[in-house]
């Protein structure tokens, strides 16, 4: 009887010990299952890590896109400065035209005055040679005359 107490005590033993392997078995399990969780929340944080790396991208793309936007619109602005410079060059260039022109106008005119001048000294030596200086003399006055109440006229006008 001894020997029965002393194999249900060995087999009692084995369970314990067979349990106590299961056990450390379940423990290891438990163990790798915790760094298989672990592993799964660094994954997470490194795929969280790349959604913010994401979303800095596409800032950086959309100040990119801004930044080209900028720069096209400076650059039609300095296109159509040149535009206007183009432009004032040649209304420049118009008006030093026209102020030549307006030189040559004067120099005609004077031109116009020296003809008239020669034509008058000629009328006189003329009409003195003829001895109708006195009917001269009467029309001048009277051209005078005229020619004040011309100017007196249109001064009522103006």
């Amino acid at each position: 009887m001894v020997l029965y107490v002393v194999v249900v005590l060995r087999v009692v033993l084995n369970v314990v010990v067979v349990d106590l392997v299961v056990a450390k078995v379940v423990v290891v399990l438990v163990l790798v299952l915790n760094v298989v969780v672990v592993l799964v929340l660094v994954l997470n944080i490194v795929f969280v890590a790349v959604l913010v790396l994401n979303v800095v991208v596409v800032d950086v793309l959309v100040l990119n896109t801004v930044l080209v936007v900028v720069l096209y619109v400076v650059v039609v602005f300095l296109l159509v400065l040149n535009v206007v410079v183009v432009l004032l060059d040649v209304l420049y260039s118009v008006t030093v035209l026209v102020l030549v022109l307006n030189v040559v106008v004067v120099l005609v005119l004077v031109l116009n005055v020296v003809v008239v001048l020669v034509v008058v000294l000629y009328a006189v030596v003329v009409l003195l040679d003829s001895a109708v200086v006195f009917v001269v003399f009467l029309l001048v006055v009277l051209d005078v005359a005229v020619f004040q109440k011309s100017i007196l006229f249109q001064s009522h006008l103006i």
